[in-house]
């Protein structure tokens, strides 16, 4: 048995899902920025101050041989508890996120019908 895919143009639905989806993709150096913006803060008021304890404790990667660049588990969890809001925005911003809130949204809305059908009916 031999599978064969084809690739198909999609139709206008798919051409809005696709410009959906790259409109989102579009937004995301804005908020790449932002991180690389807040890491550098962080270096100059915590990094420069942390002993080497800290940076054990912490998972410094200035502890990898020949490892220049600084990234530690304390400064993404810092960063995900200041910009929780807009992460969270930023994921329930994806369109496929949207989709399964609309379906969701859809069949609680459908599941009420019946029920109302029902209860009219007995």
């Amino acid at each position: 048995m031999k599978i064969e895919i084809r690739h198909v143009p999609p139709g206008p639905l798919g051409q809005i899902w696709a410009e959906r989806v790259q409109d989102w993709a579009e937004e995301a150096p804005h908020y790449v920025q932002l991180y690389l913006d807040y890491r550098e803060q962080y270096y100059k008021k915590i990094c420069s101050k942390c002993t080497h304890a800290q940076q054990v404790r912490r998972k410094c990667s200035l502890l990898i041989p020949g490892m220049t660049e600084r990234e530690c588990r304390h400064i993404k969890y810092a960063f995900a508890s200041k910009y929780r809001t807009v992460i969270r925005r930023r994921y329930e911003s994806h369109p496929f996120m949207q989709r399964i809130r609309w379906n969701m949204e859809l069949e609680r809305r459908r599941r009420e019908r019946e029920q109302a059908a029902r209860g009219n009916s007995g």
